[in-house]
């Protein structure tokens, strides 16, 4: 019984350690130009584990998930099939591959085949442990103690949290799906006090980031469609507009400068909103010359760099003339800037279908999993504000809310304030 509990414990440990290290961009190695992310072999080791301990029936994947799967991977194949820009694609099918071992079909395995509860307690667990990182990271730099992960600064040697993320907004990102359902589920349940909520939603802001206060508007704007919790959302909203107003009293510069940088500057005339507008505009033209099956998964950096070449008139480029002769890189001058444009364009409205599919069905079958659907719903909409569809985080957490709705059974005890109290 104590070799079968330290079993248990290890793996829950190694469990917690994957969870935790999700959004860790910056714990990774360069091998042979592929980066490899210590949270690949986590989930690498999880999954070898899991294959090892249950019978080979058990890791069949449920009929309704598996056409969404292959619905997405066919689209993708048959993009790679078209796209003049073969080599590029293949290595981004092979990154697909990966996403969908370690970030989909693990995730299934361990939603379906373990206690559900424990799985999401942890889950949930990890978000505020790296929460609270990010507040140390804070915290020690007014001390004069800079964590090397720390790669921006609120003002001179104040850190700018981001835990091992690459930088703030990948953090809030990560950090969204959490905070949503914390929220949701107060306003909802009663499940935590004020208290509680106000700390999640502190690990949250710590960030500085304009999409932390998007996600908060975004939650604000939407929840009454979802729920007639009227008097507590009332004073929900109520406390939210507050704390912005305090702030932007108390320290003008800063609500400015970090949460209301593109309203304070008119949006178009802040230069990073001005590059992910044009980033979104040049999608979107690659889109309708591409509308079927889009360029091939990671060819559109290829496709508008020979646009540029080619001199076509439609597209704008700001600055990559004056970058592409100094820069040892030129295709990264020509990233996607939107999730969304990327996916189109990418993809096509053939690979557009599947998503569609997946994002109807979860809104149909929402019933009793609400707080559960608008983290997904809030999620995407703030990824808006980021670039790149292997956000590992992403594919985690809408793996568990499609498994959740399609079984309907799971605990209203989840992650509930007397559980934290007992795993301490």
């Amino acid at each position: 019984m104590a070799q079968k509990n330290l079993l248990k414990d290890s793996f829950d440990a190694l469990l917690f350690l994957f969870f935790f290290t999700l959004h860790a961009d910056q714990l990774s190695l360069n091998v042979g130009g592929f980066t490899l992310r210590l949270n690949n072999l986590i989930g690498l080791a999880l999954l070898a584990l899991l294959v090892c301990r249950v019978k080979p029936k058990a890791l069949k994947i449920s009929r309704g998930f598996s056409i969404i799967l292959i619905a997405l991977t066919l689209s993708i194949l048959s993009s790679w099939a078209l796209t003049p820009y073969k080599a590029r694609c293949t290595l981004f099918l092979g990154w697909y591959s990966l996403t969908l071992l370690l970030y989909v079909y693990l995730p299934y395995l361990l939603i379906t085949l373990l206690d559900k509860e424990r799985v999401l307690n942890l889950y949930f667990a990890s978000f505020v442990c790296v929460g609270l990182y990010a507040c140390l990271q804070l915290a020690l730099s007014f001390v004069g103690v800079h964590d090397p992960f720390v790669r921006q600064q609120i003002t001179s040697g104040i850190a700018r949290p981001s835990a091992f993320a690459y930088e703030p907004s990948f953090y809030a990102l990560y950090m969204t799906p959490f905070v949503v359902w914390v929220n949701f589920t107060y306003l909802t349940e009663r499940r935590y006090t004020l208290l509680q909520v106000v700390g999640v939603n502190a690990l949250f802001l710590i960030s500085t980031t304009t999409a932390s206060f998007v996600a908060l508007l975004i939650f604000c704007l939407l929840f009454p469609f979802f729920s007639s919790s009227w008097r507590r959302y009332s004073k929900f909203l109520l406390g939210i507009a507050t704390a912005f107003l305090l702030l932007f009293l108390l320290s003008p510069w800063f609500a400015q400068t970090f949460f209301f940088k593109f309203f304070n500057a008119n949006f178009l005339s802040h230069g990073s909103f001005l590059e992910r507008w044009i980033g979104i505009k040049n999608g979107w033209h690659l889109f309708l010359s591409h509308p079927l099956f889009g360029v091939g998964l990671g060819g559109y950096p290829l496709a508008l760099f020979e646009a540029y070449l080619q001199g076509e008139g439609q597209y704008i480029f700001l600055y990559q003339r004056a970058l592409i002769p100094v820069v040892s890189q030129p295709l990264k001058l020509f990233e996607p800037m939107n999730v969304t444009v990327e996916y189109l364009a990418s993809l096509g409205v053939v690979g557009l279908l599947p998503l569609i599919g997946l994002m109807a069905y979860l809104f149909k079958q929402m019933r009793g999993f609400a707080p559960w659907v608008f983290s997904v719903l809030v999620m995407l909409l703030v990824m808006q504000f980021n670039q790149g569809l292997f956000r590992t985080y992403v594919w985690v957490h809408l793996t568990f809310v499609s498994v959740l709705v399609r079984e309907k059974s799971v605990s209203k005890e989840v992650f509930s304030p007397s559980w934290v109290w007992k795993a301490r």
